[in-house]
């Protein structure tokens, strides 16, 4: 048995957008970036049969893996401490 592991980025927030730093910033998607991750969503589940799936507490990464969720077996959730660095 053969394990894939794919590490995703979020998708585009407005500060994305506008080129400033943001780090542990808590910002959510823009419409721009929940686009993206519907379009990854629907790429990754096509090419892949995912059986977990880990994201930071992050608005961002959870929309994100959120977009995806629904096709993995087991997803962690509101793990504390999960957040991205």
């Amino acid at each position: 048995m053969v394990t894939t592991v794919l590490l995703l980025r979020h998708g585009e927030t407005a500060l994305n957008r506008s080129g400033a730093l943001r780090g542990l910033i808590d910002v959510p998607l823009s419409e721009h970036g929940q686009r993206e991750a519907r379009l990854l969503a629907a790429r990754i589940t096509a090419e892949y049969q995912l059986s977990a799936l880990w994201a930071s507490t992050l608005l961002r990464a959870r929309a994100t893996a959120e977009a995806g969720r629904r096709h993995a077996v087991r997803c962690r959730r509101d793990r504390p401490g999960a957040r991205g660095r």
